[in-house]
């Protein structure tokens, strides 16, 4: 059981990591206000900033035959971009998961997740560091008694550096160390509680600082699967998936909008018949923020 956790809690993070790549919005030109004179203080100077940025308002999952197979409905608050519900529902528009947001000052704290029948599955809380960067998730079952908790560290510049999983009687499960060069992460090390290594993943880069590709090697650096990414205009358009012997196992391909941002991801397997396709529709919101003045 413990495994079977292990290995699930991993798999989520990396495919969090790399559907970020896939769908992060390409931004409009920054407006900014007057910069304000610095005073004698120590306090950094700061300028507000403004974007337009798209919000995913639903997805939707089709079955290779192009039938909805169940779709994602997105809800946010009235401004800015806090995402306050996320709802599943099936092919027949019933509810089969729903999932609860709450902030705090802006920052999300909570996340509540129930079944279709509205009884609560699982509870996710959230610790940040003064710099406002999520260092625990404690996962805590429908009673409210600890599950496991996920602990993250930075370097210096914010960067991730490790991420530990512990259950509830704080005993370490796994962990994983991240490696940085030139600000990009190009190396993920994931190792048991005893220290020995699992597997790794070897990410390379292209000149705007894109991945390029992504190897994954067994703990006896023993290649498992490499990854391949196109790009068009910043925005990634294609993905290639190779078995360890190099041959093709499958195809995503992503047709995206004017913000880069993809409304149909296709999954395709190596002789690019479809597997399954997925569908986006967004709500444009102005994010507003603040940042040091350079």
């Amino acid at each position: 059981m413990r495994k079977y956790l292990i290995v699930t809690l991993l798999a989520g993070v990396l495919i969090l990591f790399w559907s970020g790549c896939a769908s992060q919005p390409e931004t409009k030109e920054k407006a900014t206000e007057p910069k304000v004179q610095k005073t004698e203080t120590s306090e950094p100077e700061m300028e507000k900033v403004t974007e337009d940025v798209q919000l995913v308002a639903k997805r939707s999952s089709y079955y290779s035959d192009g039938v909805l197979a169940s779709y994602r409905v997105y809800t946010y608050a009235d401004e800015g971009s806090e995402k306050r519900e996320e709802v599943m529902y099936n092919s027949d528009d019933e509810v089969e998961e729903r999932i609860e947001y709450t902030y705090e000052r802006g920052t999300l704290i909570e996340s509540r997740t129930y079944n279709g029948n509205g009884e609560l599955q699982r509870v996710h809380q959230y610790e940040y560091n003064q710099e406002g960067l999520l260092i625990e998730d404690k996962l805590l079952d429908p009673k409210g008694e600890l599950q496991t908790r996920q602990l993250f560290e930075y370097n210096q510049n914010g960067k991730k550096t490790k991420w530990s999983i512990y259950n509830s009687e704080g005993t370490l499960l796994s962990y994983s160390i991240y490696e940085y060069e030139n600000g990009l992460n190009t190396r993920i090390e994931n190792y048991s509680a005893a220290g020995d290594l699992l597997d790794y993943f070897i990410i390379e880069y292209n000149n705007d600082g894109k991945p390029e590709n992504r190897t994954w090697y067994n703990g006896s650096d023993e290649v498992e699967e490499t990854r391949s990414f196109e790009y068009e205009d910043g925005a990634l358009v294609k993905e290639t998936v190779y078995r360890a012997n190099g041959s093709v196992k499958r195809h995503i391909v992503y047709t995206n909008n004017g913000y880069g941002n993809p409304v149909e991801v296709v999954y395709m397997d190596a002789g690019e018949d479809i597997l399954e396709q997925v569908a986006y529709e967004y709500i444009n919101r102005t994010r507003v923020y603040y940042q040091p003045v350079e």
